[in-house]
């Protein structure tokens, strides 16, 4: 079953470095989206894939988060409005 979710958290302060952690995460679990530094410190990410590699996603993220100091950390269900053509974008 596929599924996607919205995902959007504050850091203390994002970098490239960090946006390419998340983006190789999600292309190692075979998704799709985006991710988007939408302030210098709040990060959006937009994933859509298989149920078990976005839960595997989810489980990486959250180590990730931790290590760069990530809080408020906010999972929505989304709805697909668009096709990502199968990859994962850092979006800028």
């Amino acid at each position: 079953m596929s599924r996607c979710i919205k995902m959007t958290f504050a850091v203390q302060r994002s970098n490239e470095k960090f946006l390419h952690a998340l983006q190789k995460q999600a292309l190692d679990c075979r998704l799709e989206g985006f991710v988007l530094a939408s302030t210098p410190d709040t990060i959006k990410i937009i994933a859509c894939g298989v149920s078990a590699d976005l839960d595997a996603f989810l489980d990486k993220v959250d180590e990730i988060i931790a290590k760069h100091g990530g809080q408020d950390v906010v999972i929505d269900p989304f709805l697909k409005d668009k096709d990502y053509r199968g990859v994962f974008r850092i979006m800028h």
